[in-house]
């Protein structure tokens, strides 16, 4: 996917770059940055990849080696663990 096709899509789910930036804590250039390919994060990656019901290299192909080893962390699996503990954490 192209950035304008990614951005298109997110605004479409009724997201913003922005609120994807708050919510992972991190800055909304990044998240930008990111989309249009000028900078690589995988939780950032796999966070628009969980919003848009895709896998990462359908997002970000080649960029990204979302296999097994040290990338667990950025599963689904461990991801929506993580999303758990926060909510735990917080009690919103």
């Amino acid at each position: 996917m192209d950035a304008n096709e990614i951005k298109q899509k997110i605004t479409e789910m009724g997201f913003s770059l922005t609120m994807i930036a708050e919510t992972l804590g991190k800055s909304p250039s990044l998240v930008s940055k990111v989309v249009n390919g000028r900078s690589k994060s995988l939780l950032i990656a796999a966070a628009i990849a969980k919003i848009l019901g895709r896998q990462i290299d359908e997002i970000f192909p080649n960029q990204y080696n979302t296999g097994f080893g040290r990338n667990y962390r950025y599963s689904s699996t461990y991801m929506a663990k993580q999303e758990e503990l926060r909510r735990l954490v917080r009690q919103d």
